[in-house]
């Protein structure tokens, strides 16, 4: 990518966990069944992404749309009486 814009136009990117602005690439890695593949083995399909070098958090904005829904799912809360929680 080619684009002639001034680095004093742009905003930087920090981490959404601790404010570093320092990122290295790392790659996601998704395993796809052989049954939706049609092969004869499941296929893994790697995703790169960014993530901060000083806690290791991959900002929302840096993952796929898909995985972006999927980290917005709230998780249910424990019904009353339901059970109990232990937290190691």
């Amino acid at each position: 990518m080619n684009l002639n814009i001034g680095l004093d136009k742009t905003s930087p990117v920090s981490c959404d966990k601790c404010g570093s602005q320092v990122f290295q690439e790392g790659v996601l890695l998704r395993k796809a069944s052989r049954l939706l593949t049609g092969t004869a083995q499941d296929a893994l399909i790697p995703i790169q992404v960014f993530a901060c070098m000083a806690c290791g958090n991959v900002n929302e904005e840096f993952l796929p749309i898909q995985m972006r829904q999927q980290a917005q799912t709230p998780t249910p809360e424990p019904e009353e009486g339901g059970g109990r929680i232990i937290k190691f």
